[in-house]
């Protein structure tokens, strides 16, 4: 199914001057494809009417939010739970990976966005990881895909991995909470933000672990790099900045 509708793209996409994607690599693949430019990366904008800009307290170290693919969110929770954090999901019902112990570490469930954003505010650190995880019946399916091996993102595919930056980052820049980040192979956050000016990464579980240590501890040494990502979040990558974008303004 998923190769059927690339097949049928150039009808379905001959709708339309412009398609905005979050996936660079995609768009960049999609232009190959039909020889013209017609599909254009974007951000994930956050909504500007929800910005606070007052700054607040900071009564947490860490936080992740989402549900469990890989052992990646595991390592949150468990070096998380060694500082005063958070973790905020769907539910384990939701989680691809069905690990028990987990639960323990479950802080908050189907919070409305607006008091998610209301705990990152309070929160020095915030975990994120761009890398989405696939299922063998999803990787069957790209592979199916006509010219799928032209697209960047697919590069690693065998390992069950693709780039897909995430909402994380962004909300965290505008609620002014410190962005670290799992470097991996195709660190897509750079094509929005600059390391080590916006956010920062952590390479394993043992980084992540001395990295918390490190910033919770001399927090006033990173906050330069938690106002870069704001300022450039709020001037860049709003809902209103998008609108600007598509109005050609």
């Amino acid at each position: 199914a998923t190769a059927d509708v690339l097949n049928n793209s150039a009808d379905v996409f001959g709708n339309f001057h412009k398609i905005y994607t979050i996936c660079p690599y995609s768009a960049k693949w999609l232009n190959d494809i039909q020889g013209q430019e017609r599909f254009f990366p974007t951000w994930v904008p956050y909504p500007k009417e929800k910005i606070v800009e007052e700054k607040s307290k900071k009564t947490f170290d860490t936080l992740y939010w989402g549900g469990i693919h890989d052992q990646n969110h595991v390592d949150f929770l468990e070096v998380g739970n060694k500082f005063n954090s958070n973790f905020l999901t769907l539910g384990y019902d939701h989680w691809p990976l069905k690990i028990e112990k987990c639960r323990q570490y479950i802080t908050g469930q189907n919070l409305p966005r607006e008091k998610m954003w209301e705990l990152i505010r309070k929160t020095k650190i915030t975990f994120g990881t761009n890398l989405l995880y696939l299922t063998d019946h999803q990787v069957a399916a790209i592979k199916r895909l006509p010219s799928w091996t032209s697209n960047e993102c697919f590069s690693r595919l065998d390992l069950k991995v693709v780039p897909q930056m995430k909402t994380r980052a962004v909300e965290a820049a505008m609620n002014r909470s410190l962005i670290l980040i799992k470097k991996d192979p195709w660190n897509v956050i750079e094509k929005w933000y600059t390391p080590d000016e916006d956010f920062i990464y952590y390479e394993d579980k043992k980084d992540l672990e001395e990295k918390v240590e490190q910033i919770t501890k001399n927090f006033y040494n990173y906050e330069h790099i938690i106002e870069s990502a704001y300022k450039k979040t709020f001037e860049n990558y709003t809902t209103e900045s998008f609108f600007n974008m598509i109005r050609g303004e």
